[in-house]
């Protein structure tokens, strides 16, 4: 239940005599404050309209969270401590207990059990490690190995126990045809595969075979990075040896049906006018299709008719030029700019020496 709140907001009606928010937001006295004898009654009540929302907002929530009588009598301690008990409250009514469906507060247990809702101490875990263990160790005599290698300490597979003391050397005259286990062999000699049959190239390299609906087989190109993959299902004919593709076996146009790129460039590129463009403050654009030409750029006035040349010559004719005043030296100045004796090559800027620079847009053809 709410207890009463002495802090209102002020000013929040409708039709407030308050400034709006982008001319508060621009105004010099909210960085500097109120000059002496100048305070407007719009801007005054902004201040307090945005103050006085914030403390009711808070004076709210301690009374409605603590139940407590919020009073507009100074007492600063006091407000601090029913704060602090508003959000005491808040937390405790705001989290729920934890559940398979919802995080929240989590309650410890040093029992094994069946709950849902306990969690493990560091305790209850170290003693079911220590029950596990010593029945790992009373289940597996130490007599036993693994590949070669004794129970009786820790014992490490490595990738060479598997790639290189399970490896099976080809040898000489090997039919690949023939090898259909599935395992990791390896041709260590050119030689010996150049006496062989059914290698994707008389070079030495690795080979793997893997069962699956029948038997692949991978084959590993010793000097380089070229990989070949080929299949046979049940007792038909293997499949020829296809290569795979990579970062440096690239697939030519032919592999993959396609044009060159000199084939592109004759056959596309040179039928496409494309847009050109000069990237720079005076820069410039050109569209490819219809020849149109944006030239932009600065002038600084040097004089009643200051000269301005463009970046590119217009082919035909410059259409129009857009100015934007951009520096003046006199803030109630009133002078317009003007472009004029417009050419494919240029323009006047017309201007009063308060007019120190502006940004132009010119579009011709």
């Amino acid at each position: 239940m709410s207890g009463q709140n002495d802090f209102k907001a002020f000013s929040i009606g409708a039709n407030a005599n308050v400034v709006s928010q982008e001319r508060y937001e621009v105004s010099p006295d909210l960085q500097a404050g109120f000059p002496p004898n100048d305070v407007p009654i719009h801007l005054l009540n902004k201040v307090l309209r945005q103050s006085s929302t914030i403390s009711a907002v808070v004076a709210n929530f301690i009374a409605t969270q603590s139940g407590d009588d919020i009073l507009d009598d100074g007492d600063i301690a006091k407000l601090t401590e029913q704060l602090n008990r508003a959000l005491e409250q808040k937390v405790k009514t705001g989290i729920p207990n934890a559940s398979l469906t919802q995080k929240g507060v989590v309650q410890l247990t040093n029992q094994a059990g069946n709950s849902d809702t306990l969690a493990v101490t560091q305790k209850l875990a170290q003693e079911i490690v220590n029950s596990l263990r010593e029945n790992i160790n009373s289940k597996v005599p130490n007599s036993r190995k693994v590949n070669g290698k004794a129970l009786s300490g820790d014992v490490d597979i490595t990738s060479q126990d598997i790639f290189g003391g399970l490896a099976i050397n080809l040898g000489d005259r090997a039919n690949l045809d023939s090898y259909k286990t599935p395992g990791i062999y390896y041709q260590e000699y050119n030689a010996y595969a150049q006496n062989g049959l059914n290698y994707p190239e008389p070079l030495a390299g690795s080979l793997m075979i893997l069962r699956a609906a029948g038997i692949i087989q991978r084959y590993f190109v010793y000097n380089s990075s070229r990989i070949y993959t080929r299949s046979q299902y049940a007792n038909g004919a293997w499949t020829p040896w296809a290569r795979e593709y990579n970062t440096l076996n690239k697939p030519t146009a032919a592999d993959i049906d396609v044009y060159t790129k000199a084939e592109v460039d004759s056959r596309v590129n040179t039928k496409v006018n494309m847009n050109t463009a000069g990237k720079d403050i005076n820069g410039w654009w050109k569209c490819g299709d219809t020849g149109i030409i944006y030239q932009w750029g600065t002038v600084n006035w040097t004089g009643y008719d200051t000269p301005v040349n463009f970046p590119i010559q217009f082919p035909n004719v410059c259409v129009n030029v857009l100015l934007t005043l951009s520096h003046k030296s006199d803030l109630k100045s009133s002078y317009n700019t003007v472009a004029n004796k417009l050419s494919v090559t240029g323009f006047n800027y017309w201007a009063y020496p308060t007019e120190i620079s502006a940004f132009w847009f010119a579009i011709g053809y």
